[in-house]
């Protein structure tokens, strides 16, 4: 990706700190790897179902060319909509759309000691 679409670099190595997901995308990649699935199937199949996650999803504009959902990103200061582009491709990183329920399922599912 950094060599198709060539992003800006936010700063010079040994400058300014900058937090940023990537090492959460290499994650991703390190689970596709060893699950031998893709990203979103992997966590469908061994988190969001045993935690009875039924409204929750991994998508990836490697998969859609329109992520399916009706939310909708905003910059830093909340006034103007992201659109999606090549960042929504990989995931570990975002991609993961949930419900406020889903969300207390996954928190009493950590909270299990069988979990």
């Amino acid at each position: 990706m950094l060599t198709e679409f060539k992003p800006n670099r936010y700063g010079a190595p040994g400058g300014r700190f900058f937090y940023n997901n990537s090492n959460f995308m290499v994650l991703g990649a390190i689970i596709e790897k060893v699950s031998k699935q893709d990203y979103a199937t992997y966590m469908k199949d061994s988190v969001f179902n045993v935690a009875g996650m039924t409204n929750t999803a991994a998508l990836s504009k490697a998969v859609y060319d329109k992520i399916p959902t009706n939310v909708i990103g905003h910059d830093k200061v909340w006034r103007r909509s992201v659109v999606q582009n090549f960042q929504d491709g990989p995931l570990g990183d975002k991609g993961v759309y949930s419900t406020v329920r889903d969300l207390y399922r996954f928190d009493l599912a950590l909270r299990m000691d069988d979990y």
